[in-house]
Parts: C-alpha cells; sequence; structure tokens
C-alpha cells in the first residue's frame, strides 16, 4: 500500500491539474523552450531546446513537431563544411558545439520516420558530426578544437555525444580511452566538483560504461539535490541525471518537487539569475535540462504503473531472433511452434507491429520446407502443422496454397480418420490433423474430419496418449495431459460437451495440490509410484482456458500461478501473455496513438442507429484532411482494422477497450474521471484497443450530431491527444454548431 501511494503521490506531482484539464508541469515551461532560439542563437543552446521538444513530444496536447522541424533546420543550416559547428552559426568547429549539436540530432531521428524528407538530411548531419568528433580525438581524449590538448569539458560531451550515436564503453577504441581521461580529472576550473561528476555520469550512462562505485557517487549528487544549495541551471541538469539512471521512488520524486520549485517567480522557465539582461543567466540552458528531467519522469512512472500484460509484451518482442522467428529459449534456433504462440500473443499486444510482420516472414519460409518435411515422413510433422495454423490465423495462405495444404495433409493419413506413425495411428497426429484441416476452411462435415472425430472418441472414455494398435489388440499407453490437451482442443468445435465429459473429468484430476497441472501427473508401476508430475505454466494456461469452455474456473488461482511464476520457455510467456489479456490488461493508448495512424493504416468509420449521416460527413473529412479512405458502415462487430464509432454512451462497454479510464452515465450526467457533464450537450472522444485495431469512440446524443460535424470538419481531429477529450457544445439558440460555440476538456 505504501507502493502505491508513493505512486499516487508522485503521479500527482508530475501531472499538476490546472483549471479542468490534466496539465504537465513540463508543459508551462515547453511555452518557453519552443520560443528560447529568439533568446539565444548558441549552439548549444538551440540543441538542449530541441532535446527537450523532442522529449516531451507526444505528452502535451500541443503539437511540437513545428518547433522540432524549425530548431532542427536551424541545426542542419548551421553545420560547416568540415562536419563540425561552431559556438554559433558561421563560426569555427569546436568540439564543445559539435558535441551538443549531435546529442539533439541523435534525439531527432526518433521523432523523423525512417524514409521521410528530414531523416536522411538530419541522418547525413549527425554522422558528419560524428566523424569530426572522431578525427578531433587526439590519441587520448579531446581537446576543444582537433589537434589540441586533451580537457575535460570537450572530452566528456564528446564521449555523451558519441553514445548517443551508438558508440559503447564495449568495442570502441576512442570511448574507453576517453572515459579513462575523464574519470581521472577530479576538479576543472569553473565547474564545480559536483557538476564534474554529474557530467562524468551522464557521458558514462550513454556510453554504458558502470563504474564500480556508480551507487556511492549517485547517492552523493541525491543528497545534493535533496539538501544542498545549487543554482536552477545546475540543479535542472543533475536532476535530469539521476532520474535518467533511477526509477521513480520517494526520493526522486522529492528531488523532481525541488526541481519544480526552483522555477523563477514566471512558471516558464528556470535560470541562474532572474533577468534576461545578465548573459549568465542560463535561462535556456536550465529550462531545457529541466522540461527533460520532467519529461524522463513522466515517462518512469508510465513504465512503473505498466501492468503486467505490456511488459509481458514487450519481454515477448525483445526475445525475437534476428532471424523473425522466436526459439523455446533465448539463443536458441527458432521454432514453429514458438513462433505460433509468439505471434498469437502479439497480436493481442500491437496492431501489426513490425516484429509480427518478421514472423509472419519466417513462417511463410519455413512453409515449404515444412510441407516437404512432411512429404519424406509420409507422416504428420508438427511444425509443419504450427506454421500453418500461424498462416492461416493471420490471413496469409492464398486459395491456392490453403488447397495444396489440405491435400498434402489429407494425403498422410494411414486410414479415414486415423494419422499416425510406425506406431499405428496417434490420437496427437490426428488432433493436429483436425485442427490444421479445419484452420485451412474444412468443413466440420468434411468426411475425414467426421472420421478422425469418431475414432478419437472410440478408442478412450478419459484422456489420451500414445495408441498401440496390432494384429492381436489395441491399447491406449498412461494418458497424458499435452496430448488430451491437444485432443480436447481439436474437437471442442465439432463435439457436444457431453460427447467431451468423460475426458474433461480426467483432466480435472491431473490437477496438482497448487493448482496447476503437469505434464503427467504421475507414473505408476504395479502400485508403484516412479514419477510424480511438475507444474507446467503451459500445460496450466492451456488447459484453463479450455475448461472454461466447460464452465469450470480457475483463473484465480492461475492468475497467481502466471505472475508468480518464472517463463522457462517463449510458449510460457506467449501464452501467459494471451492469458493477461483475458483480464483486460489492454495497452493504454492515447488519441494521438489513434490520431496519428489516419491516413497510415485502414480506418472503417461505423456507426449506430440515427448516426449514418454523421458518419459519412466524419468520412469525407478524414479523406480531406489525412487522405483516409474510410469506408463507412452500420456497426456489426469488430473483426480487423481500426475503426471510428459513432454511438451513444449505453452503446458499448468501454471497461473492453479502455479500462483506464473510469466512465459512467447517470441521470443525463456524464461523468468522466469525477467530472461531471450534460450528456445533451457533450461528446466524449475516447481511444480503445482491441485484439486486431485501435478504435476512437465519438459517443453522443443525437441532438448533439451537429457539433460532431462541426468538431471533424473544423480539422481539429488532427491536433487531439490526451486520454480522452470531453467537447461540449455551448449552443446560440440555433441549434447549428460553429467551431467558437466548441469548447473541451482535456482528461490526461
Amino acid at each position: 500500500m505504501k507502493r502505491l501511494l508513493s505512486l499516487m503521490v508522485i503521479a500527482i506531482i508530475l501531472v499538476s491539474t490546472t483549471s479542468v484539464a490534466a496539465k504537465p508541469v513540463f508543459e508551462d515551461a515547453l511555452s518557453f523552450v519552443k520560443e528560447s532560439k529568439g533568446v539565444s542563437d548558441d549552439i548549444k543552446d538551440v540543441s538542449l531546446a530541441l532535446m527537450a521538444l523532442v522529449s516531451t513530444e507526444g505528452k502535451t496536447v500541443e503539437d511540437l513537431s513545428g518547433y522540432i522541424d524549425d530548431y532542427t533546420g536551424f541545426l542542419l543550416d548551421s553545420q560547416n563544411p568540415d562536419g563540425g559547428w561552431g559556438r554559433t552559426k558561421g563560426q569555427a568547429s569546436d568540439v564543445i558545439s559539435t558535441s551538443y549539436a549531435v546529442i539533439a540530432l541523435s534525439y531527432t531521428l526518433s521523432h523523423y520516420p525512417s524514409g521521410s524528407e528530414m531523416y536522411q538530411p538530419v541522418e547525413s548531419a549527425a554522422d558528419s558530426g560524428v566523424d569530426y568528433l572522431v578525427g578531433a580525438f587526439n590519441g587520448e581524449a579531446w581537446g576543444y578544437v582537433p589537434g589540441t590538448a586533451s580537457a575535460f569539458y570537450p572530452s566528456v560531451m564528446a564521449i555523451w555525444a558519441l553514445g548517443s550515436m551508438g558508440y559503447r564503453y564495449e568495442g570502441s577504441y576512442v570511448v574507453p580511452s576517453g572515459v579513462e581521461y575523464v574519470e581521472g580529472v577530479d576538479s576543472y576550473g569553473g565547474f564545480p566538483d559536483y557538476m564534474v561528476e554529474g557530467l562524468k555520469l551522464m557521458a558514462y550512462h550513454a556510453v554504458g560504461y558502470i563504474p564500480s562505485d556508480l551507487d556511492e557517487r549517485l547517492g552523493e549528487i541525491k543528497g545534493l539535490l535533496l539538501g544542498g544549495e545549487l543554482k536552477p541551471s545546475e540543479r535542472a541538469f543533475l536532476t535530469y541525471l539521476v532520474v535518467l539512471y533511477e526509477d521513480i521512488n520517494f526520493d526522486t520524486a522529492k528531488i523532481l518537487v525541488s526541481l519544480e520549485d526552483a522555477r523563477h517567480t514566471d512558471p516558464t522557465y528556470w535560470a541562474d539569475e532572474p533577468t534576461f539582461l545578465n548573459s549568465d543567466t542560463k535561462i535556456v540552458e536550465a529550462s531545457a535540462y529541466a522540461t527533460l528531467a520532467l519529461s524522463v519522469g513522466a515517462d518512469k512512472i508510465s513504465e512503473t504503473q505498466e501492468n503486467p500484460f505490456r511488459s509481458s509484451c514487450e519481454m515477448l518482442r525483445s526475445l525475437q531472433n534476428e532471424d523473425g522467428g522466436w526459439s523455446y529459449a533465448q539463443g536458441f534456433p527458432s521454432n514453429e511452434k514458438a513462433t505460433y504462440y509468439a505471434l498469437r500473443a502479439l497480436k493481442l499486444c500491437y496492431f501489426r507491429d513490425p516484429s509480427i510482420e518478421r514472423g509472419i516472414e519466417w513462417m511463410k519460409g519455413r512453409l515449404p520446407v515444412d510441407a516437404a518435411y512432411s512429404k519424406e515422413l509420409g507422416q504428420i510433422y508438427p511444425p509443419h502443422i504450427y506454421t500453418i495454423l500461424a498462416l492461416a490465423e493471420f490471413g496469409e495462405l492464398s486459395e491456392e496454397e490453403k488447397t495444396e495444404q489440405i491435400e498434402l495433409i489429407k494425403s498422410l493419413k494411414r486410414k479415414d480418420g486415423e494419422w499416425g506413425s510406425f506406431l499405428g495411428p496417434q490420437p496427437l497426429d490426428t488432433a493436429l490433423a483436425i485442427k490444421a484441416l479445419l484452420a485451412l476452411g474444412v468443413s466440420p462435415d468434411d468426411p475425414d474430419v467426421k472420421a478422425a472425430k469418431n475414432w478419437l472418441l472410440s478408442i478412450s472414455n478419459g484422456g489420451w496418449g500414445t495408441y498401440v494398435r496390432t494384429k492381436y489388440y489395441s491399447s491406449m499407453l498412461s494418458s497424458n495431459v499435452p496430448t488430451t490437451l491437444e485432443v480436447l482442443e481439436a474437437l471442442l468445435p465439432i463435439s457436444t460437451k457431453n460427447e467431451l465429459e468423460g475426458h474433461v473429468q480426467w483432466l480435472l484430476a491431473q490437477r496438482l495440490e497448487d493448482g496447476s497441472w503437469p505434464m503427467i501427473k504421475e507414473n505408476v508401476f504395479h502400485g508403484v509410484v516412479l514419477y510424480e508430475g511438475v507444474k507446467s505454466l503451459e500445460m496450466t494456461i492451456r488447459v484453463t482456458q479450455l475448461l472454461k469452455e466447460f464452465g469450470y474456473n480457475f483463473d484465480d488461482d492461475t492468475l497467481k500461478l502466471v505472475e508468480e511464476s518464472r517463463k522457462e520457455s517463449v510458449p510460457d510467456l506467449a501464452l501467459s501473455t494471451i492469458y493477461l489479456s483475458n483480464f483486460k490488461f489492454i495497452p493504454k493508448t492515447n488519441l494521438y496513438d489513434v490520431t496519428r495512424l489516419l491516413g497510415e493504416e485502414k480506418f472503417t468509420v461505423v456507426y449506430t442507429d440515427g448516426r449514418k449521416t454523421d458518419a459519412e460527413a466524419v468520412s469525407a473529412d478524414l479523406l480531406r484532411y489525412f487522405d483516409a479512405n474510410a469506408s463507412v458502415e452500420a456497426f456489426d462487430s469488430f473483426e480487423d482494422g481500426n475503426y471510428i464509432v459513432l454511438a451513444d454512451y449505453s452503446d458499448f462497454n468501454l471497461d473492453d477497450y479502455n479500462p483506464y479510464l473510469s466512465v459512467s452515465i447517470e441521470n443525463g450526467m456524464l461523468n468522466v474521471e469525477g467530472r461531471a457533464y450534460y450528456t445533451e450537450n457533450s461528446i466524449l472522444l475516447i481511444p480503445g484497443k482491441y485484439e486486431n485495431g485501435y478504435v476512437l469512440f465519438v459517443l453522443y446524443e443525437p441532438a448533439t450530431s451537429s457539433a460532431v460535424r462541426t468538431l471533424f470538419d473544423s480539422g481539429l481531429i488532427k491536433y487531439l491527444k490526451g486520454d480522452a477529450i470531453v467537447v461540449q457544445f455551448h449552443d446560440n439558440g440555433d441549434g447549428v454548431a460553429e467551431v467558437r460555440e466548441l469548447t473541451a476538456d482535456i482528461v490526461g
């Protein structure tokens, strides 16, 4: 509980509320930073301001892209032919100014999409700056300009700049030598000792160098921030350093509060002296570092409050191999089963994330290889089946390919409805064949599917395992959970629950005392227990999900196991991700997450009763402002792609798509995060997500349709950000909405 309260306090610190809409502290700072080029055109100041702008992008209501373009363009125009930058435009290049410019451009590379008009010039300028810095290395460290003796400030900045462009302590010649030099510097003229130390740690963070006494050194800086006398520029820089290194905790929260308190009487900037006329105010430097610190702090809060579903998604994505597939464990070759489950999980996490595309491409490459091996074996090859299941689920098989795979699977049967190996027909092989055939579009009434079902039900009343059939007898060897589960998953879509009840009871009996399921509960020979099973996370999750179909709910125990158990394999992690998605651990979405996709991804405008005309108008506006050719349909269901939904407040359960906001309707009042509005003149725009894409809900009563059309017709949708927005229509009496009659409260 103390941890939760701390996080709540921190959230209040970083997201202070003014009037009705939540407004981050750094939004005030940005009002100065975005105009600071008019205060100082020093390359250092412009670079720091640009870093602050990029870091804060997406965290404010205002679109900062124009300012980012302006500041980036200034740096590009100010670069000298030798690849470096001087103190101001037109001055000779020096290491310090070049370092600041390179660091800023490395930030900007994350702003411009690869392949965009600005990306290549920025990348080229940053690379040229790196070439200048590498060329200025004197064999030990860096001087102020190439060919001069080593000095602390240019050396520490060059290390920071090279680190921002991917240089690391390991695997580089210039970086370790530079680190060794600056580590030996204890004091430097013009810098307090604590700023010397702070600059060192900033550079080390950039190149991944971890000194053995890092905790002690950071602790001294934190102590100074918590109780020392510092100039605002020093406090801002050191706060930024600390929040880069550390998660949000009570100490870092107090440090951030101290930074906020250090603002000048004007809340929009920090300065060492309260006047613009003093050349030593460091007003841009202080304000930029303060904005960076608060922005990173806000990011850290988001990470700290991350739900287990999102964390699981990120971990799964990070385990993808270079070839696009996933292996059972990191460091091993990709395999089809692990990739199948990983793709199914990531489909719930992200909408067509690049990692999904790469995984699908890997599976496409495996299909002909696995199919050929199935032919060679003359029997079901499980990796081949998992490849089919994945590609079919993602709609990546043509009709010709489906027909080819159906024919291949049917050619592998031993006789009608039976697939197996040299041991004879096997339940596992037959179940996998059923799964693949159904995924490929074969009807449940297909003779082979029906025969397979009948054979499986005929050979056992309580689970399945390895099946032996000879000329004289047939026998089911000890049933096991994996085979039984595979068969039940295959039969569930084509059987009645009564037909499967005996096997369900057998599966229930395999549950261990801790609430989990093993591969095999126990192995008994002549009354002697030879083996006792241990829990399998994969089996536990799959069994729990299957048994829900039969009315058995073990979610309380299984959720605890999922949260506490170590994920031994990629299938464990992927299935845990899929399972957690059932608990509405939906990735948190912002309005910007949806609007940024307009014009890039497929969108459909759907509507409920009485809103067709509004939907058609919205579709036309999307075409006009985003070049998005969005079709218009009456709502039926969410199938694939992204949607803008025009509906009444009561038409959808918003928790299914966005559980992070509290929204309710009562007695004609709309309540959003504790704020009340009359439904008769309000429009709620709230983003959401489902397994195949994003949704923007536009909820309103029919009497407000004029305001909905005006909202979209005005183009305001291009600039909407925040967790949600409540637009209110203040009618002048003519019933026709004008832009000036609309006001909005931004939530989050």
